[in-house]
């Protein structure tokens, strides 16, 4: 479920205008399927190779229906106005592969490495900003302190969107590009 504001900004013949209205929308995440292997003491003792592939059906998804709280003063066209409160995505499944390596540099000190290629679902017809939906190469790297009890983690990740340019759409035309990086801090205690 999804719950905020939905700001519009638009020029037509040189007169721009803003507007902010109250929306809404629900959206059921798609089945997904994987499988994965990992390998021990891979090339020296201590690493561990893991690999991964994952299939999700993006395709079931068929359209984002949102609920506008349009006002009645809205410069907003009534054909523009169908176009956001209902949109056809035509999203095509994707199948992930991912590789990484977990290295145990004795008994309480843990290194990750990892990659992974996540294709985008989306053409480039039906591209939304509401989810991410660039090409990426993502990159991870962790560290782990642990002991009998408890552990400590650290780890980066960096999506490394690959640049879109879109053309003849009628509002998603222009360069895109999702680029993050999504640092992580967790603490484990188990009793």
């Amino acid at each position: 479920s999804y719950d905020g504001t939905f700001a519009l900004y638009a020029s037509g013949g040189g007169e721009a205008y803003r507007e902010i209205y109250d929306s809404e929308f629900e959206l059921r995440y798609p089945m997904w399927v994987g499988a994965g292997f990992a390998y021990r003491d891979f090339v020296f003792d201590g690493l561990t190779l893991t690999g991964d592939l994952q299939w999700t059906d993006w395709s079931t998804i068929e359209s984002i229906d949102r609920t506008i709280a349009w006002s009645s003063s809205s410069e907003v066209p009534d054909d523009a106005r169908e176009l956001l409160e209902s949109k056809p995505l035509r999203w095509e499944d994707t199948l992930e592969i991912a590789v990484g390596f977990d290295y145990r540099l004795g008994r309480s000190l843990v290194l990750d490495l990892g990659y992974r290629n996540s294709p985008t679902p989306a053409p480039d017809e039906t591209y939304d900003f509401l989810l991410p939906q660039t090409d990426k190469n993502v990159v991870g790297m962790g560290v782990t302190y642990l002991q009998d009890f408890w552990r400590a983690s650290f780890a980066l990740e960096y999506h490394a969107g690959a640049e879109r340019n879109i053309t003849g759409t009628y509002d998603m035309n222009g360069k895109h590009l999702e680029d993050v990086l999504i640092p992580s801090l967790s603490f484990t205690y188990a009793f």
